[in-house]
């Protein structure tokens, strides 16, 4: 899968979350992002044919470790900065949304496969 399509269809998919009311903790998010475990979380909550399900079935194992990765970085550089630098303070969905767009904005390579 190519960085760019691996990253965007993340975001769609917390960006659907969002628009379905769901809500998580800044702090849940961290935790999820210091696991290592953001796709096996949220696939695990919200099963692909349940009510709100998302569908990650087109990630590999090499997309899932990219996805982490990525936001362990900016995890790494930015925690404790969301409502400063982002100006997001209720919903960690949207850290994941804002995060992931700034991702894509500085993807080198975008069309680099995984």
């Amino acid at each position: 899968m190519r960085k760019k399509f691996c990253l965007s269809s993340f975001v769609q998919e917390c960006s659907y979350l969002v628009d379905q009311g769901e809500k998580y903790s800044i702090e849940e998010i961290y935790e999820h992002i210091e696991k290592m475990d953001l796709v096996e979380w949220l696939e695990k909550t919200y099963p692909f044919g349940s009510e709100k399900g998302l569908d990650f079935s087109v990630y590999k194992e090499a997309d899932r470790k990219f996805i982490n990765e990525e936001y362990e970085s900016m995890y790494i550089g930015y925690s404790g900065k969301h409502e400063r630098k982002w100006g997001i303070k209720n919903n960690g969905l949207n850290l994941l949304v804002a995060w992931g767009v700034g991702m894509i904005l500085d993807l080198k390579d975008p069309d680099t496969m995984l």
